[in-house]
C-alpha cells in the first residue's frame, strides 16, 4: 500500500524533471527557437538565440510579439504573408512537421529570408507549435551569386561581346551588394588613361568625363587605384582629397562613397578598375571586400579573353577548370547532333552518364513536339556556321521525366570556316517555367476570389466583339456593383471584406452557366459575359444574381451583414458597340442608373433611356480626353518650389501642372482628372506628360540647373500598372542623362494601396537617378508606418494643414510632426498651399525645407522657363 501511495508523487516528480530538462534544452539550443500559441496568435516564448535573431531587447521579459507582426505584409512572390503561412500552421497542427520557407521581420523592422521548422507540442488543451528558425540570408545571397556567376561563365565561354559580359557583372554586383551602383573602367594598352567600360546606372555625362581621363595619384577612386595598383576605399567623397577636383562630377552622379579595386592580369598589367558607388557615405565590411574580389576575378577573366592571345589561352585553361563545376549544363555536340563530351551539370540535367550520352543523338532526349524545330536548327547551323540557336524546349531525363531547359547551340568553326562541332549550353528552367505559368495565372486571375480579373475579362470580351463582327450572335454582359460593401470594410476591416468577396464569389459561381464568364473587375465590382444569350434571358439571370446577393448573409466577429447589388445589363451584339470601352461604358452607365434609381435592382441599357443618356453625358470626358491626346491639346505649366531659407532666390525646382486647352481657355486638372482616373485614362495622360517633359528638358538642358529637378505627378492607376512601369523604366534608360532632373510625385493613397508594387517602381527608377516625392502626405495620418518601407526622397505636406497653419495650433502641430519625422528618416519636406508671408514665416520657424504656393510663385507656361533667346524658336 505504501509503494502504491508514492506512485503519483514519483510520476509528478518525473514530469517536473522532464519539464526542467525541456526548458534547459530549449534555452541552450544552438538554434533560434520559439513557442507559438496559435489560439492567441502570439509568440509566447523565445530562447537566447531567438532574442538575438529577432532583435528582442536584452535584459527584459520576452515581449510576446503578435505572431503575424513577425512577417512582412507580402512575400517576395507578391502573396500575402498571412495566407501564405496560415496553411502551413494548420498542417503542422495536424501533427505533421513542416518546413516553411519565407521572409520574416524582426522587432526592428528588418526583413530577412528564413527557414522555419514547425513541430506541434503535445500539450493538452493548447495549440502550441515549436518553431526552429534559421536566417538564410547568406544562403540566399550565395545562391543569387552562384547563379549569376554561372550565367556569366556561360557568356564568357561563348562569343559574347565584352561590353555585354561587363554589363552582366555590374548587374550581379548590384543584386548582391545592397544599394550599390557598379562600374568597370578599362585601362588603355599603355596604362596611361581610363576607358569607359560599363556603368549602366551612372549618368552618361559622368561616363563621358571618365572616358579618356589620365590616371594619377589623386584622380578619384578609380584613377588612383589604377595608379597605386591597390584597392582605394573612399567612404565619404565630399571630404576625401582624392575627389577634390571631381566634387561637381560626384554631385552630378549623386554618389557619396566609392570603393575601387584594380583588376590586375597574370602578367602584372592593370587591366581595369572595378568600383562600387553608394548614395550615402559607407565603409566596407570584410565580407563585402571578399565578395568584390570574387567578382573582380570574373572581370579579369572577361577582359583577358579579349585583350590578347596569351590571355585568351589562360581563359581557355580556366574554362577547362570550371567546365565540370559550371552551374549550367555544357556539352560538345558533333555537327550531326551526337553528344561528344558533357560536364557534371549536363549529366545531372539529363540523368545519363557520359558513356550513355555518347551513345545518343540529341533528338533521342528531345520531346517529340520540339524535335522538328531542333533538327531544322541543326541543319541551319551546318550551312551557316556564323549563326546561333537558342530556344526553350522540353527534354526527357533517363527516368522518363520531362524537364524544361533553356538550350543554346553555338557552332565552333574549323580553320576552313566550316562547323567543326557545337557548344551546347543547357539550363534546367523547369522551376522558372512553373513559376512563369503561375505568374501567368496570377496575371489573369484575381488574387482574392480566384475569378478572372479585369484584364482577362476585357480580352475575352474583345474576342466576342471581333467574332460578332464576322458572325453576329446574341450575347450579353452583366455589370454588378455591390451596395453597402464599403460598410463591411469600414466596420470590420479589409480582411473581412476580402473574405466576404470570396464567399460571395462561390455563391455567384453556382448560378453562372458553364458557358459564361464571371470576373471580379476590381473593388466590389463583378462582370458576367453570357455567350449565346438573348437579352431577356440575360435579364432573368441578372435578377437571380441580384436575389442571391440580397439573400446572402455574411457573419464576422459576431456581426451580421447583408448586401444588395445594382446590375447593368447590355446586349453586346448591338451594332453601336464597336469596342470593349463602348460596352463597358454602357454597362457602367446602366449599373449606376440602377444605383440612382434606388439600388438593389437591375437596369437594362437602352440608348434612348433618358437616365442612361445623362450618365453617358458624364462619360463624355473620356472622348474629350482621347481627342486631347490625339490632337495634343494639353498644356504644361510649371510652379516654383523654393527653399524656405532663401524664398526670393532663383528657384531650382518646379512642379509640372497639366491644363486642357479649350479654345482660348485653360481647363484646370480638377475638372478632368477624376474622369481620367475612373476610366483608366490616367496612364495615357501620364505618358504624354513624361514624354513632353523629357523632350523639353532635352531641348533646353540648362533651363533646370544640375542641382534642380522637375516633379511629375503619377496617378494611382499608373502606380498600380506594371505595363506602365516598363514604359517608365525604358523612357528613363533611353535618356538617362535627364533622370536626375526628374522627381516623380505619387499620392499617399496610391502608394499605400499598391505598397509592394510602388516600392518596386521607386527602387527601379531611383537606381536610374530619379527621385520621388510622396504627395498629399498626412491626409490620413496613417502613413508613418508605411513610410519606413517607402524609399522616397521628399514629403509634400498636404496643403489642407498648411493653409491654416497661422490660425490653427493643431494644424501647426501636425506640420511640425510630419517635418520632424521626415527629417529623422532622412527625407526633405515640401509644404504646399503657401499663400501668404505669414504661412511662410511659420514654415521657416518649423524648419520645413521647401515651400510651394501662390505667395512663393504662381504657375506659368513651361516655355517661360527656357532661356529668353530660345523662347520664340
Amino acid at each position: 500500500m505504501k509503494a502504491s501511495n508514492n506512485r503519483p508523487a514519483k510520476a509528478t516528480e518525473k514530469s517536473l524533471e522532464h519539464d526542467r530538462l525541456y526548458e534547459a534544452t530549449f534555452e541552450l539550443a544552438p538554434e533560434a527557437m520559439a513557442l507559438i500559441d496559435i489560439d492567441r496568435a502570439l509568440v509566447v516564448k523565445g530562447n537566447a538565440r531567438a532574442r538575438q535573431l529577432l532583435q528582442a531587447e536584452k535584459g527584459s521579459d520576452w515581449p510576446e510579439p503578435p505572431l503575424y507582426s513577425l512577417f512582412p505584409k507580402f512575400q517576395p512572390d507578391g502573396s500575402l504573408s498571412r495566407s501564405h503561412v496560415a496553411r502551413v500552421f494548420e498542417t503542422a497542427l495536424d501533427g505533421r512537421t513542416q518546413i516553411l520557407s519565407c521572409w520574416l521581420k524582426d522587432l526592428t523592422g528588418r526583413i530577412f529570408p528564413s527557414e522555419v521548422r514547425l513541430v506541434k507540442l503535445p500539450v493538452s488543451g493548447r495549440e502550441l507549435l515549436q518553431a526552429t528558425i534559421r536566417d538564410v540570408s547568406e544562403q540566399y545571397r550565395e545562391e543569387t551569386l552562384r547563379s549569376g556567376e554561372n550565367k556569366i561563365l556561360a557568356s564568357i565561354s561563348s562569343p559574347t561581346p565584352l561590353a555585354d559580359v561587363l554589363d552582366q557583372i555590374n548587374q550581379l554586383v548590384e543584386e548582391v551588394v545592397a544599394r550599390s551602383i557598379s562600374s568597370i573602367v578599362l585601362v588603355s594598352e599603355d596604362g596611361g588613361y581610363m576607358i569607359h567600360g560599363s556603368a549602366p546606372y551612372l549618368p552618361d555625362e559622368y561616363n563621358q568625363v571618365v572616358d579618356g581621363t589620365a590616371v594619377g595619384p589623386a584622380v578619384g577612386s578609380c584613377g588612383t587605384a589604377i595608379f597605386r595598383r591597390e584597392r582605394v576605399v573612399v567612404t565619404d567623397i565630399r571630404s576625401d582629397p582624392l575627389w577634390a577636383d571631381y566634387q561637381e562630377l560626384a554631385e552630378l552622379a549623386r554618389v557619396r562613397a566609392c570603393w575601387s579595386t584594380p583588376v590586375i592580369a597574370a602578367d602584372g598589367r592593370v587591366l581595369a578598375s572595378f568600383a562600387v558607388y553608394f548614395r550615402e557615405p559607407k565603409s566596407p565590411t570584410a565580407d563585402e571586400l571578399a565578395l568584390l574580389d570574387r567578382l573582380g576575378h570574373l572581370v579579369r577573366i572577361a577582359i583577358e579573353r579579349v585583350r590578347s592571345a596569351e590571355a585568351l589561352q589562360r581563359s581557355v585553361t580556366l574554362y577547362e577548370a570550371t567546365f565540370e563545376q559550371a552551374g549550367v549544363g555544357i556539352s560538345h555536340l558533333s555537327t550531326d547532333g551526337r553528344w561528344l563530351h558533357s560536364n557534371q551539370k549536363m549529366r545531372e540535367i539529363t540523368g545519363f552518364d557520359d558513356a550513355e550520352l555518347l551513345a545518343k543523338h540529341i533528338q533521342e532526349i528531345t520531346h517529340s513536339d520540339d524535335t522538328p524545330a531542333l533538327l531544322d536548327a541543326l541543319a541551319t547551323l551546318a550551312r551557316k556556321p556564323q549563326t546561333r540557336y537558342h530556344a526553350e524546349i522540353r527534354c526527357y531525363k533517363k527516368t522518363g521525366e520531362t524537364v524544361w531547359v533553356n538550350l543554346a547551340l553555338t557552332p565552333i568553326s574549323s580553320l576552313d570556316g566550316q562547323s567543326a562541332h557545337y557548344i551546347c549550353v543547357m539550363e534546367d528552367i523547369s522551376e522558372q517555367h512553373r513559376l512563369s505559368e503561375q505568374l501567368s495565372y496570377q496575371a489573369s486571375h484575381d488574387a482574392v476570389t480566384g475569378l478572372i480579373n479585369r484584364y482577362e475579362f476585357e480580352n475575352r470580351l474583345r474576342k466576342i466583339l471581333q467574332n460578332a463582327s464576322a458572325a453576329p450572335n446574341q450575347a450579353a454582359l452583366c455589370y454588378l456593383d455591390l451596395d453597402q460593401f464599403k460598410l463591411v470594410n469600414d466596420t470590420v476591416g479589409h480582411i473581412a471584406g476580402d473574405e466576404l468577396l470570396r464567399q460571395l464569389s462561390r455563391e455567384l459561381t453556382q448560378i453562372i452557366p458553364g458557358s459564361a464568364t464571371l470576373a471580379r473587375l476590381g473593388g466590389d465590382e463583378f462582370g458576367v459575359i453570357l455567350r449565346d444569350y438573348p437579352l431577356n434571358e440575360a435579364v432573368e439571370l441578372a435578377e437571380q444574381l441580384r436575389e442571391t446577393v440580397a439573400e446572402f448573409r455574411f457573419n464576422w466577429d459576431s456581426k451580421n451583414f447583408r448586401l444588395g447589388a445594382s446590375i447593368g445589363v447590355v446586349a453586346i451584339s448591338e451594332p453601336e458597340f464597336t469596342s470593349v470601352t463602348d460596352v463597358l461604358r454602357a454597362a457602367d452607365a446602366a449599373c449606376y442608373t440602377a444605383k440612382d434609381q434606388g439600388r438593389n435592382r437591375v437596369c437594362v441599357y437602352r440608348s434612348d433611356d433618358s437616365d442612361i443618356f445623362q450618365r453617358h453625358g458624364e462619360m463624355e470626358w473620356v472622348q474629350r480626353l482621347t481627342r486631347a491626346l490625339d490632337h495634343n491639346l494639353f498644356v504644361l505649366e510649371a510652379q516654383p518650389i523654393v527653399t524656405t531659407d532663401q524664398p526670393s532666390g532663383d528657384p531650382h525646382h518646379y512642379e509640372l501642372l497639366i491644363r486642357l486647352r479649350d479654345g482660348n481657355d485653360l481647363i484646370p486638372p480638377g475638372a478632368f482628372l477624376p474622369a481620367a482616373e475612373r476610366y483608366a485614362m490616367s496612364p495615357h495622360i501620364d505618358r504624354w506628360v513624361l514624354n513632353n517633359a523629357l523632350n523639353w528638358l532635352e531641348r533646353y538642358p540648362h533651363a533646370i540647373p544640375l542641382s534642380g529637378f522637375m516633379t511629375i505627378n503619377l496617378s494611382g492607376v499608373t502606380v498600380g500598372d506594371p505595363r506602365f512601369h516598363d514604359f517608365l523604366r525604358d523612357a528613363m534608360r533611353e535618356r538617362i542623362q535627364l533622370a536626375r532632373k526628374i522627381c516623380f510625385e505619387i499620392t499617399e493613397t496610391a502608394a499605400i494601396s499598391n505598397l509592394a508594387i510602388a516600392t518596386q517602381l521607386i527602387d527601379a527608377l531611383r537606381k536610374l537617378g530619379c527621385s520621388f516625392a510622396l504627395d498629399d502626405f498626412g491626409s490620413g495620418l496613417s502613413s508613418f508606418g508605411y513610410l519606413k518601407t517607402l524609399p522616397v526622397d521628399y514629403l509634400k505636406i498636404d496643403g489642407l494643414f498648411v493653409k491654416d497653419i497661422g490660425d490653427d495650433p493643431l494644424d501647426r502641430a501636425i506640420v511640425r510632426s510630419i517635418n520632424e519625422i521626415g527629417h529623422v528618416m532622412g527625407k526633405k519636406t515640401i509644404a504646399e498651399f503657401v499663400e501668404s508671408a505669414e504661412i511662410l514665416n511659420h514654415l521657416q520657424q518649423i524648419g520645413v525645407d521647401y515651400a510651394q504656393g501662390y505667395h512663393t510663385g504662381r504657375p506659368k507656361p513651361l516655355i517661360q522657363l527656357a532661356p529668353a533667346e530660345h523662347r520664340n524658336r
